[in-house]
This record gives C-alpha cells, sequence and structure tokens, in this order.
C-alpha cells in the first residue's frame, strides 16, 4: 500500500498571504487532487491574486505559479516525485491568468468582441 502524499510547512509559506483576503474569484484546478486540496491551492492562488490593488494578467498568472511552485515542493509522493497541477483564476478587476505544470491543461476563454478560443498543450 503506497501512504499519501503530505502537504509540508512549505504550502503554508509566508510567501504567500492567508486565507481570507480574497478580491479575485474563482479558482478552478486540476492536477493532483489531494495535493491541491490538502495545501489549498485554489484558495491560496485566489487570495495571493486578490491581495494585489489592481492587478493585470501578468500578475495573476505570477500569483498561480507561485502557488504551483509551492505546491510542488510541498508535496511528493513516495517516490520523491513533486505534486503537479494547474490553476486558472479571474481578479476583480477582469485580468485573468492561468498556469499549470501538468504536461498540459485544457483551457479556453471568450472575450466581447472577439473569437472563443481553446489551447490544451503550452
Amino acid at each position: 500500500m503506497s501512504r499519501p502524499a503530505m502537504c509540508s510547512n512549505s504550502c503554508a509559506s509566508a510567501l504567500l498571504p492567508p486565507l481570507g483576503r480574497a478580491r479575485a474569484g474563482p479558482g478552478p484546478a486540476t492536477g493532483w487532487g489531494e495535493a491541491i486540496a490538502t495545501c489549498l491551492s485554489s484558495a491560496r492562488a485566489v487570495d495571493l491574486a486578490g491581495a494585489l490593488e489592481a492587478p493585470d494578467a501578468a500578475d495573476v498568472v505570477e500569483a498561480c505559479e507561485a502557488v504551483l511552485r509551492e505546491l510542488h515542493v510541498g508535496v511528493a509522493n513516495p517516490r520523491g516525485q513533486g505534486a503537479t497541477g494547474g490553476v486558472i483564476v479571474l481578479s476583480s478587476t477582469g485580468a485573468g491568468g492561468w498556469a499549470f505544470t501538468t504536461p498540459r491543461m485544457a483551457r479556453g476563454g471568450w472575450a466581447e468582441g472577439g473569437d472563443p478560443w481553446v489551447a490544451l498543450d503550452r
């Protein structure tokens, strides 16, 4: 029987703001579900993006990447491989961003006056 992935203290790093200050959302995630849930990755990405005064898309991407770095370092499987995932966040200003460390992540979007788009790989 394999042991479950565990979240180390690095998932609660001081680099990330405490939960509850969100001015952003939603934050759907995909990947290692147990690790994402244990480390509250979706909530942390939303809070990190929401802690910024007027985030643009690049700021939101940075927030997503920071949470995924913490997830990868903080959770490993029994073979020592770090957790992977992906997260999408929308800020209160309408800026959106995503990041993923999985081999691929399905995503899509549409903006008023534009064409819909979809992507799977990097």
